[in-house]
């Protein structure tokens, strides 16, 4: 069931309806039950992996992680981490690992025929496996005490909104408002709630819809594209990514407003960032924050000299770039931003930022950087990465004006231009700077991006690209 769908909008009446006519006492337990059946949707089989799931952490953690015992908790953690990531490598990983297996038979020249094995991919698996092992963990680390309750610990990890493509949220953080017994709705939830859903619709619809018309069309046929043309593709490729994740993250948002629960905001305006660095405070918050906290700073972070902390980011980016998906470009993708961080370290330039046009460039370079990195993310196979950056690096710049010179009116351009302005004047602060304008800005806005969206959206309904991670 997608957000952007006929089917979800009478869901979501539904459920709000009945959300606001139960007892406080009773409205996780509605919560639950919906977002079973949002998953089931999609496919019903795979409920019962995620039943399964939930119940192996759930048991685990109240019966061996939270022990007083170490060694009794270390194993438990243990048994959690192997169980959850047996599960998601099984589904996820299997079929890389036995295409690598048998390329490596092949080279040493052995003849064992491997089988081929894939999967279905549950919808939103690296999200709900990656929200249940912080769990974990923090169980292990006494930082939470274990839920006691399943069916409250399962809406945790099943909670519909971000169930299937996140944020990944902390159990400190998301678990006791599942639990509040005053959920209240006021008009300023309605206001904000809506708003949220509008603008991350817009985004989809109106932006990353219409791109993935333009994207596809170039990328379909690399060989017999220039390189102005796939330049150009790659530039609204990076748009496209973006507000359709972004999209999916602010209808999430606003949609768990109207039900008086607060996401985590999972993008701050990441393409207004001056560096790599500051590029991953700003996008997907969520992982970056997840990988920081789990994997970066046990390593050891930047705490045990350079070559370590070097080390500990590269580590940490390939673990990035797997988690998207179980393919080398992925790996590609994860290795670039490991070594554009390294380097922004290691040639770490003191260039004052007080002159605009300083930020400016660093703004675009960056920008610039990271459209080129996520070619590696459009592209399925290696040779047609490379043969994609040799058509780049060789374009002619003309060729590449005149192309945006033929698309200028496009609609994609037009959604463009409102997003690339709301974001210059947030600043980098959160959304929420907007409901606050002036009803004579706030209101003519609304009403812009809702013909917006009737008149130039799609309206198939497309699925959002993070939902295959």
């Amino acid at each position: 069931m997608l957000f952007n769908s006929f089917d979800f909008l009478v869901f979501l009446i539904f459920v709000f309806s009945l959300f606001w006519s139960l007892p406080n006492s009773k409205k996780w337990i509605l919560l639950l039950v919906s977002s079973y059946v949002f998953y089931m949707y999609w496919n019903p089989i795979y409920i019962l992996l995620l039943l399964f799931t939930t119940f192996l952490d759930f048991y685990i953690s109240l019966h061996l992680t939270s022990s007083i015992n170490p060694n009794k908790s270390k194993k438990g953690l243990m048994l959690s981490l192997f169980l959850s990531l047996t599960i998601l490598f099984s589904f996820k990983y299997i079929g890389f690992f036995l295409e690598i297996s048998k390329e490596l038979f092949k080279f040493f020249g052995v003849g064992y025929d491997i089988p081929e094995v894939s999967f279905i991919l549950p919808m939103g698996i690296s999200f709900y496996t990656f929200q249940s092992i912080s769990y974990a963990i923090d169980v292990y680390r006494k930082k939470i005490k274990p839920e006691t309750n399943f069916f409250l610990f399962s809406l945790y990890i099943t909670y519909f909104p971000q169930l299937v493509a996140g944020p990944i949220e902390r159990t400190q953080d998301l678990l006791p408002q599942l639990k509040n017994k005053h959920f209240k709705l006021t008009p300023d939830h309605i206001k904000i709630g809506l708003f949220y859903i509008l603008w991350g619709l817009f985004l989809k619809s109106v932006i990353a819809d219409n791109a993935a018309l333009i994207v596809d069309s170039i990328y379909s046929d690399i060989s017999n594209n220039s390189g102005g043309k796939l330049a150009y593709a790659s530039f609204v490729f990076t748009f496209q990514i973006y507000t359709d994740f972004a999209g999916y993250s602010f209808m999430a948002i606003g949609i768990s407003k109207l039900f008086d629960i607060q996401l985590m905001s999972n993008f701050k305006s990441p393409f207004l960032s001056e560096s790599i660095t500051e590029f991953w405070k700003r996008w997907h918050v969520s992982l970056s924050n997840w990988v920081r906290d789990y994997i970066y700073i046990p390593l050891g972070g930047n705490r045990i000299g350079k070559l370590r902390t070097y080390t500990n980011l590269f580590i940490s980016f390939l673990i990035v770039g797997l988690w998207h998906g179980a393919s080398f470009n992925f790996i590609i993708w994860g290795f670039l931003h490991g070594a554009m961080m390294v380097l922004e370290r290691i040639f770490k330039l003191n260039i004052p930022t007080q002159y605009t046009v300083v930020r400016i460039l660093k703004t675009v370079f960056t920008f610039s950087i990271v459209s080129l990195i996520f070619v590696s993310f459009r592209i399925k196979d290696v040779r047609e990465l490379f043969l994609t950056y040799e058509n780049i690096f060789t374009l002619e710049w003309r060729d590449l004006l005149f192309w945006f010179a033929d698309n200028r009116y496009n609609y994609v351009f037009i959604g463009i231009g409102i997003l690339v302005v709301v974001e210059l004047y947030l600043k980098k602060k959160s959304l929420l700077k907007l409901t606050k304008a002036s009803n004579f800005i706030f209101l003519p806005f609304c009403i812009l991006l809702f013909f917006l969206i009737i008149l130039t959206g799609r309206s198939e309904g497309a699925q959002f690209i993070y939902f295959q991670f």
